[in-house]
């Protein structure tokens, strides 16, 4: 008589046991990698807004640090001296870029910042000295306004200091969660400024 061979290998319960198991191991990972993959697009929207904001901000502050200067080593009055901040959003000024010593402003030296449209502009050019973009008065966006939202600009001077608090609060234009808010006092090197 034939001896019955025992079979050897995994029953159906023990196949689905190892199935379940497998399928919940499974399901942890694909969740941990997805709030990793989550978190890391997180940081990199705020890293993209702080860049892009830092970047402004450093252009801004080292442009204000100019203003005021003047090449003359006479003692006559410096034509350069006055600061605009009536407008909010906005700050006007100039400096002796030339180093020509010029008594009157020339229009090329005449620059500005200014929050329009959602972005931050700096002024060029132009023949017209206002915080009004136009034909005679020429605005370069400095921020990128598909990528950012620029919600609040500001320019506090500060005549007893001789500095100006520069504020921008800005988020992204594609993620709104995402904000943020810088402010930087810059001492105005070339003083006294008059401001209006």
């Amino acid at each position: 008589m034939l001896k019955p061979v025992r079979q050897h290998g995994f029953t159906l319960i023990e196949l689905m046991v190892a199935l379940v198991i497998g399928l919940v191991l499974m399901l942890g990972l694909t969740t941990f990698l997805i709030n990793n993959i989550r978190s890391n697009s997180d940081t990199l929207k705020a890293i993209r807004l702080n860049q892009e904001m830092r970047a402004t901000m450093m252009l801004m502050s080292r442009e204000l640090r100019r203003a005021g200067y003047w090449a003359s080593t006479a003692s006559a009055t410096n034509p350069f001296q006055t600061m605009t901040t009536s407008t909010a959003g906005c700050v006007l000024y100039s400096y002796d870029r030339n180093a020509t010593a010029s008594t009157t402003v020339p229009s090329d030296v005449k620059y500005g910042f200014l929050r329009a449209s959602g972005a931050v502009y700096m002024r060029s050019s132009g023949s017209s000295y206002s915080c009004t973009p136009g034909a005679n008065n020429v605005w370069e966006a400095v921020t990128d306004d598909n990528v950012t939202n620029i919600s609040a600009l500001s320019f506090v001077p500060s005549s007893a200091s001789g500095t100006i608090a520069i504020t921008l609060v800005g988020e992204l234009k594609n993620a709104s969660e995402v904000k943020q808010t810088l402010t930087e006092t810059v001492k105005l090197e070339n003083g006294p400024l008059t401001f209006n």
